[in-house]
């Protein structure tokens, strides 16, 4: 009787090891797929950025200097897909959307800009995009606590050894 307990326990501590390393390897897997997820947003984003400049072209005194840090961000941004570190990449779009904001705090003034419609579809893919990737990034947040929790426990385990993962730090 004893030992029919006692297999029974080791069973579903096996059971339980399992499903923890499993769900460890899930948030791993979703982790990434919410990285490419908000790069793809960003990027979609980024890539607005030309047609922004040609349309407000004609309303801007100066608009090559108002454009050029962003410019020179976009520019960044398609050189450095090579080498990917998502915290690096989310620091360069936090600058890119600061120039953004900086670009429609510029045009606030100009009433005639109000008036293209090419310059409100834009703005309204631009806030509407942004509205996806702060969604996503909210999600990221959540999955990367939760996962950073799990891999401390995982460590009091034997499960170290077969699940090499590392910390993602949280945004």
């Amino acid at each position: 009787m004893e030992w029919i307990i006692l297999s029974i326990l080791i069973w579903v501590l096996i059971i339980w090891i399992i499903a923890y390393l499993f769900l460890i390897v899930l948030y791993h897997s979703k982790l990434n797929l919410l990285e490419k997820r908000i790069k793809i947003l960003f990027e979609k984003r980024t890539n607005l950025i030309p047609a922004f400049y040609q349309v407000t072209k004609q309303y801007v005194d100066k608009h090559e200097m108002v454009f050029s840090d962003i410019i020179y961000l976009k520019k960044m941004e398609m050189f450095n897909t090579d080498d990917y570190n998502f915290h690096e990449f989310l620091a360069l779009e936090a600058k890119i959307h600061h120039e953004l904001n900086f670009i429609f705090k510029v045009l606030k003034p100009i009433k005639k800009v109000e008036k293209n419609w090419k310059f409100l579809y834009i703005r309204d893919l631009l806030d509407e995009t942004s509205e996806k990737i702060w969604k996503q990034i909210r999600i990221y947040k959540i999955v990367s606590s939760r996962y950073n929790k799990m891999l401390k426990y995982k460590n009091f385990t034997i499960a170290w050894i077969f699940l090499p993962f590392w910390e993602k730090d949280e945004i």
